[in-house]
């Protein structure tokens, strides 16, 4: 008898994203992917489970109650750590906006529009308390990494609900040390701070990435298209042969 594989339809909405993080893997060597705004530590679990990445992880989240989930995840891998803040545009302090939905928190102030009602997004992102969090730049929190951490190829994640941007335009020259970036795009405001898809294609073209792929990051909000994640490549990283382990740096 042929061999069937099963799915589990609840999260089938991840096979591209596991596809495509495989490849950029296996491809350009990733040895250490940064986490940003990792709620409760499932990118990273995916990322061992799914993936097969062997790395480091170094996960972010400032809300405490998905934190000790997080942090209680990750005692059991010697090469995942986690950190109690967020990544924002300043070094220093900054309120975090506590939703009904702790995976919808933010920096940022939420936005009602007509598609999250619609679809009852609005209804679990709903502001219920706001708390002071530290706050880092991602140049500042890369280079403590590095200090602490030997890797030499990292991939950076975010999924900071409408700070992802934020976070990119004020990291300066640091955003070129990774090879690659996943984040989340808005097709549909539901951040004062969230730009749109097209804003967010022009901003990391500027700084130096090319459009790998797009792919769901949730099981979607039928029949409005909220958000996706985006991959970005660096411009300065070339693949020398389909298929090939290899990459170079252009100098």
């Amino acid at each position: 008898m042929k061999h069937l594989r099963v799915y589990d339809r609840r999260t089938e909405y991840e096979l591209p994203e596991i596809a495509i993080l495989k490849k950029i893997v296996d491809t350009f060597s990733i040895d250490c992917v940064f986490d940003i705004g990792a709620n409760q530590g499932q990118y990273a679990r995916m990322l061992r489970k799914k993936v097969g990445f062997q790395g480091t992880i170094i996960s972010v989240e400032p809300n405490p109650e998905p934190f000790c989930v997080l942090r209680s995840e990750a005692k059991s891998d010697a090469r995942w750590r986690s950190e109690n803040i967020a990544l924002a545009s300043h070094d220093g302090e900054q309120h975090l906006s506590i939703m009904t939905g702790h995976q919808f928190s933010s920096l940022s102030e939420p936005i009602a529009t007509d598609a999250a009602k619609a679809s009852n997004v609005s209804e679990l992102n709903t502001v219920t308390k706001r708390i002071k969090v530290p706050v880092k730049t991602l140049k500042t929190f890369y280079l403590e990494s590095k200090n602490a951490a030997r890797f030499a190829r990292p991939f950076l994640k975010m999924d900071t609900q409408g700070y992802d941007t934020v976070i990119a335009d004020s990291a300066d020259e640091i955003l070129r040390e990774f090879i690659g970036i996943q984040t989340e795009v808005s097709f549909v405001r539901l951040y004062s701070d969230s730009i749109s898809f097209h804003e967010s294609f022009d901003l990391y073209t500027r700084l130096g990435f090319t459009l790998c792929a797009i792919v769901p990051n949730n099981a979607g909000h039928f029949p409005y298209l909220i958000e996706q994640d985006a991959v970005f490549i660096n411009n300065d990283f070339l693949r020398v042969a389909g298929g090939s382990k290899q990459f170079e740096r252009r100098l």
